[in-house]
């Protein structure tokens, strides 16, 4: 199976290629090929030129496509919206399916690879030993997405028991971390100063957990420091997830394909702009001498 994978929910342009993709948790060769660009609101300039390159790049046609997976969001309302577009028209042409893939899991899995692969993840504070740094010891991980009008989307999700680095062949377990990923705070609009009351709304300890996403990035001053303390810099100086793990979430066949008809993004607000007034609201206020 040939995955299409298009992830326009931020500044960035990633694009992914799975060719002859199989279940994870087979020992199958996987050629993947991706774009990760930095394209700010040019979307709808380059994502086609972009897909047309990679399909090149692989000596693909777009008849070869099997399957599209999109980042269903949220994220930028008019990138994420590109995204959706340009997935349906193409898989309108091709008569194939969509696999909508929430922006939280898309994060969440890139930052836990990112763990396993160089911080040797460790499960509970039992395994702390000095070769782990303390702050990347988590059971949950809490991602924040830029929401804008100074709010951040954001979603908690559980950790599976049994993650698990293999330093003896190089070879990570990505497979039951997918299948296990589940919502501890569900999806939702989130004021930074409120992260705390809902953490506790969930019996959920920030010491417990680790807070990603360019969200908390973006209003980073105005978190609580029991959060501000949790916020992991090595994860956020991560460029965005490259569309290759979208690619892999696929692959574990916990995201079921949909037909265009009924793809969608997801909305988390209906609003996505401030008035003139609220604009002014949040104007620095200039203090006389």
């Amino acid at each position: 199976m040939n995955i299409l994978a298009i992830d326009t929910a931020s500044e960035y342009l990633s694009l992914a290629i799975g060719i002859n993709s199989k279940s994870v948790s087979e020992k199958a060769c996987v050629k993947s090929c991706y774009i990760l660009e930095k394209v700010g609101n040019l979307q709808s300039e380059f994502i086609i030129p972009k897909i047309q390159e990679l399909l090149k790049q692989q000596g693909l046609a777009i008849n070869d496509i099997d399957v599209i997976a999109y980042n269903q969001g949220p994220g930028s309302f008019t990138g994420v919206r590109i995204g959706l577009s340009v997935a349906i028209g193409i898989a309108i042409g091709l008569e194939i399916k969509l696999i909508p893939i929430p922006a939280f899991a898309i994060v969440a899995y890139d930052a836990i690879k990112y763990a396993q692969q160089h911080l040797y993840l460790a499960r509970s504070s039992t395994e702390v030993n000095d070769s782990v740094p303390p702050d990347i010891h988590f059971n949950s991980i809490i991602v924040g997405i830029d929401a804008r009008l100074n709010q951040i989307y954001l979603a908690g999700i559980n950790l599976p028991n049994d993650i698990s680095y293999h330093d003896d062949n190089e070879t990570y377990q990505h497979s039951n971390i997918i299948h296990n990923m589940n919502y501890c705070i569900n999806p939702q609009v989130a004021d930074p100063s409120d992260i705390t009351n809902i953490l506790n709304a969930h019996n959920l300890a920030a010491s417990q957990a680790i807070f990603v996403g360019n969200g908390f990035n973006q209003y980073l001053t105005q978190l609580p420091d029991e959060i501000k303390n949790r916020v992991n810099g090595l994860l956020l100086s991560l460029e965005y997830p490259n569309a290759l793990n979208m690619v892999e979430l696929v692959n574990s066949g916990q995201y079921h394909p949909v037909d265009t008809s009924t793809a969608d993004v997801l909305y988390l607000r209906n609003k996505i702009a401030l008035n003139l007034a609220e604009q002014k609201l949040m104007k620095p206020k200039i203090h006389e001498v």
